[in-house]
């Protein structure tokens, strides 16, 4: 890993050119400092596949590598191989980075040798005017604004679009097999960047937040929609099991104790999809009491997996140890 370069890495799969090219521009009028920096972009099975941009100022590298295999987290390996800075910032095709995005990220991980990841602001920009009820569930969006004091994460994970890693620390972490890779098809399955960073947290480093990262999230109107929402926070749900065995002390009895977890959170999700029938669909009430009938539909479907399926946390639990910290 070389201290005198960043890598940037932007994942991606069938890409609206138009969003490509902005985010593309957002890196060309980067910031530059004593740094040399390389962009990886890793097309994720693209059609037709995605050609090597030209156009970046003096300073940078552009190469572009074809992984077939689907999901994020897949994507996200491969970068890792293929870079040599010791920084690592993951951008993902719908964020444009702000001006001086990389430079902070240079000088916070220089500064802060225990920093693992980062994040910082993800402002939303709707395409279109989103519906009344945006603001309930923007942070469902990665709409995320902490403010102006930077601080570690303790009960929570900095978000994925714009991801500031240390490469030792991704490394440190990606020996055993990602249980959650992202999303693959029309299954909105989540969680893998949060399952990173719990993983970095266990091995003693920090999470951080910086206000100094700031980037604008694009929001396609086909996002901001009731159905597709639903789906996203199954996915959610879906993956809320499996990031427990990061975090949640262990039962005696696994498999009984994740199938009587799978009865109740199925029985939650019949009670709020009763409570929002009785709702207007697109009232703030209505949305979120769907929305939270979702996400316990989606637990449901996930501890259903743990409880039939591999007993994926004797491996966890060996690697990871439950919430350790300490390095």
């Amino acid at each position: 890993m070389n201290p005198e370069i960043t890598s940037v890495c932007l994942c991606t799969r069938n890409p609206r050119a138009e969003l490509l090219a902005s985010c593309l521009d957002g890196l060309r009028r980067q910031a530059m400092g004593d740094r040399r920096r390389e962009l990886w972009i890793i097309d994720n099975g693209s059609e037709p596949p995605i050609p090597e941009p030209t156009g970046f100022p003096e300073g940078w590298t552009v190469r572009v590598i074809r992984e077939v295999k689907e999901g994020l987290m897949h994507a996200r390996l491969t970068a890792l191989a293929a870079c040599t800075g010791d920084v690592l910032v993951f951008v993902d095709d719908d964020n444009f980075l702000r001006p001086g995005y990389l430079l902070a990220a240079e000088r916070l991980m220089e500064g802060q040798r225990d920093i693992g990841a980062a994040g910082g602001k993800l402002l939303g920009k709707p395409e279109t005017e989103p519906p009344g009820w945006f603001d309930a569930v923007a942070g469902d969006l990665l709409v995320r604004d902490h403010g102006e004091v930077e601080f570690d994460f303790v009960d929570n994970t900095p978000c994925g679009g714009g991801l500031v890693l240390r490469t030792e620390a991704f490394r440190e972490v990606a020996g055993m097999p990602f249980l959650l890779v992202g999303r693959q098809g029309k299954t909105l399955l989540a969680g893998e960047d949060t399952e990173m960073c719990l993983r970095m947290r266990a091995r003693g480093w920090r999470l951080h937040y910086s206000p100094d990262l700031v980037l604008d999230h694009f929001l396609e109107t086909r996002r901001l929609n009731l159905p597709y929402l639903l789906r996203m926070n199954r996915g959610f749900g879906m993956a809320r099991p499996i990031l427990g065995l990061y975090t949640e002390a262990a039962p005696v009895w696994r498999r009984l104790h994740y199938l009587r977890r799978c009865r109740g959170e199925r029985k939650r999700a019949r009670m709020l999809e009763g409570r929002g029938g009785a709702v207007a669909e697109e009232s703030l009430e209505g949305v979120r009491l769907r929305l939270d009938g979702a996400f316990a539909q989606g637990m449901a479907d996930g501890f259903w997996r743990l409880a039939t399926g591999p007993a994926v946390w004797t491996e966890v639990e060996r690697e990871f140890g439950q919430g350790r910290t300490g390095r």
